[in-house]
């Protein structure tokens, strides 16, 4: 409980808060749940300034506490990270790539991964190959639901479209949107 409550007063201590980054990307590896959170939703808040938490809090993504725990603390310490990484990646555009290869594992990671992506904007258009590939391999219907979601809130840069767009998406919908 202290520690929680510790990660929360660094909250409000703003950019002040950027020498304990270290110990904030130790924090995500908790065994409280509510630490773990915190310590997320913290980095999240410090954007740029947390860039050297990007490794524990892409490793916190993998982590199978997170996949694998209890539905409702998965999603609880999921959501937060996600949220983390997902402010973080508009300023800390070497996120897109680690996120694009985490596209290549399980399939609760996929959906985890194409959340985040649906709101990193340009960056992501480097995905796209990737998500079509996904899109024209799988027959899970919510992970198929997932990715249209991604393509359809992700603002692609350029005119051009997706290799894949015409075979599953269908000529009509350009991958840029």
């Amino acid at each position: 409980m202290i520690r929680s409550r510790a990660l929360i007063a660094l909250q409000s201590l703003g950019d002040s808060a950027k020498p304990a980054v270290p110990d904030v990307a130790r924090a995500l590896s908790d065994e409280s749940p509510f630490v773990r959170r915190n310590a997320a939703d913290l980095l999240g808040r410090l954007g740029p300034n947390a860039r050297e938490a990007l490794p524990a809090l892409l490793g916190a993504l993998r982590t199978n506490d997170i996949r694998t725990a209890d539905d409702g603390i998965r999603q609880f310490q999921s959501e937060a990270v996600a949220s983390a990484l997902a402010k973080l990646a508009p300023v800390l555009p070497e996120i897109v790539p680690a996120l694009i290869k985490m596209l290549r594992e399980d399939d609760r990671l996929k959906i985890i991964v194409l959340q985040i992506l649906t709101t990193v904007g340009p960056t992501a258009t480097a995905a796209c190959d990737v998500i079509g590939s996904i899109l024209s391999s799988t027959k899970k219907v919510s992970l198929r639901l997932q990715v249209f979601s991604a393509k359809a809130t992700t603002r692609f840069a350029g005119p051009s479209s997706c290799s894949w767009n015409a075979k599953v998406a269908g000529p009509a919908m350009p991958c840029r949107l």
